[in-house]
């Protein structure tokens, strides 16, 4: 009986030995977590973007837009920092309203959100406006540095828009309008007419702006074409060896071609091609033709709004011999070529007013008589046309 109580005891003993091993295995070796799947590469490659913060998706939603796409699919990463149904709406507003690209050519931005198991996924769609559906004429820069250049190549070419995207850019749409007729006034020949010019701005986050610019030229491309092929052709110093002469010389000659080849009219508008072409023309497009005539002499030259004897008029400021002087070419045309060259601004002010701090003082010494008459003559006869 004793034998048989010991076995028990020790078969017991066996036993409670065996479970302490099984539970000493348990806690060395099993682990318990939550599962979290996670998104296979090639479906967040081929299946759309996988995003996991607003930066993100903003960027996402915003990438579609530059690619003209008119749809695009978004992925959620499963642990997605944020709200995922406050982030869409908020990213969508964001891209919609506060890139200036986007608010040029997004004409509207919906989406679709699906939840699959434990992850979201978006179906973006995307509409554009007419102006926004062909990107590929939007010119980009960075600073608007060369922003002259481009403006002055647009007119030279005649286009009728130029769309300028510019990310760090201070201008307002209207000194976009006033650079454009400042171009245009250094460089007359650039087109037959001064184009009416209008600008449509969109501004983004920070200094990021967006430019529709318009030019219209007030006639049809065939007579615009025409026009400029006879400005082209214009050479009234061909058969002048300008190099001869010093810079007053060449001041007083464009100033008698003009006085002597064009009729000052009190038209409401003129251009430069009345005056160079048709030979009549009010003081803005003498004061043009001027500065094209300058500037085939060589010679710095700007126009200047201001007034005459109190009623508005045009007339220019040239650099001779590194100082500046008023010359009105209209006047000269009028009353004689000394009534109007080479004024200083004490001179002028008598007749004349003008934003003195916006133009260049005009102090120099020197006047009509210090024309060489024999060498200007000469090289005025030789230029010689009828009207």
């Amino acid at each position: 009986m004793k034998k048989r109580l010991s076995a028990a005891a020790l078969l017991i003993a066996l036993c409670v030995s065996l479970c302490a091993c099984g539970n000493v295995y348990d806690r060395e070796y099993l682990a318990v977590s939550t599962y979290t799947p996670t998104l296979a590469e090639d479906e967040t490659e081929e299946g759309g973007v996988s995003v996991r913060t607003l930066a993100d998706l903003r960027k996402t939603i915003r990438s579609f837009v530059v690619d003209g796409q008119s749809s695009g699919r978004i992925v959620f990463d499963p642990n997605y920092e944020g709200d995922v149904n406050e982030d869409m709406a908020s990213a969508c507003w964001q891209v919609r309203t506060q890139d200036a690209l986007c608010a040029y050519c997004v004409d509207n931005l919906s989406y679709e959100l699906s939840k699959i198991v434990s992850y979201y996924e978006a179906e973006v769609s995307i509409t554009y406006t007419e102006a926004g559906r062909d990107q590929s004429a939007i010119v980009r820069m960075q600073y608007s540095t060369g922003l002259n250049e481009r403006l002055r190549s647009c007119m030279q070419q005649g286009n009728e828009q130029l769309v300028l995207l510019i990310q760090r850019s201070s201008f307002s749409a209207e000194e976009i309008v006033r650079l454009a007729s400042a171009v245009y006034c250094e460089s007359p020949l650039i087109a037959p007419a001064e184009p009416v010019v209008t600008v449509n701005m969109f501004s983004g986050t920070g200094t990021q702006r967006l430019y529709e610019i318009n030019f219209d030229y007030t006639m049809d491309a065939d007579t615009l074409a025409q026009r400029r092929e006879e400005l082209a052709a214009l050479d009234p110093f061909a058969d002048t060896d300008v190099a001869a002469l010093s810079e007053i010389d060449r001041a007083y000659l464009a100033c008698r071609y003009l006085a002597e080849h064009c009729a000052c009219r009190n038209y409401a508008v003129s251009t430069v091609y009345d005056a160079l072409i048709r030979h009549e023309s009010n003081s803005v497009g003498m004061a043009l033709a001027y500065v094209a005539l300058c500037e085939k002499l060589g010679l710095n030259c700007i126009v200047v709004d201001g007034q005459r004897n109190w009623q508005d008029h045009t007339w220019n400021i040239v650099r001779v011999n590194g100082s500046y002087y008023h010359v009105d070419a209209a006047v000269c045309a009028e009353q004689g070529i000394e009534a109007g060259f080479l004024l200083d601004d004490e001179l002028a002010w008598v007749n004349y007013r003008w934003d003195v701090s916006a133009y260049p003082r005009c102090m120099g010494t020197l006047g009509f008589e210090d024309v060489t008459a024999p060498a200007v003559e000469e090289a005025a006869d030789e230029t010689e046309t009828q009207p």
